[in-house]
């Protein structure tokens, strides 16, 4: 947890500088962080796929992780 605070102003102020069109977050392990520490949102109610919000002009996505640790997704899913 610490990390995750101490890393998401980071990752946030690298998006802002570049603004990519698309930021990708590969689970929601790391894109829950995200959110609450860089964007200071809510983060209960987050969903897999696109966000219904942006960081500036970069859309938002988040991809299922199909990591053998995560029982709810598979490759195939």
């Amino acid at each position: 947890p610490a990390e995750y605070r101490e890393s998401a102003p980071d990752l946030q102020a690298r998006l802002d500088r570049w603004r990519p069109q698309l930021a990708v977050f590969h689970g929601m392990m790391g894109f829950r962080p995200f959110v609450r520490y860089a964007l200071g949102r809510d983060d209960s109610a987050l969903e897999l796929g696109p966000q219904p919000f942006t960081l500036g002009t970069t859309a938002l996505y988040c991809l299922p992780n199909p990591s053998p640790a995560n029982a709810r997704y598979s490759l195939e899913a």
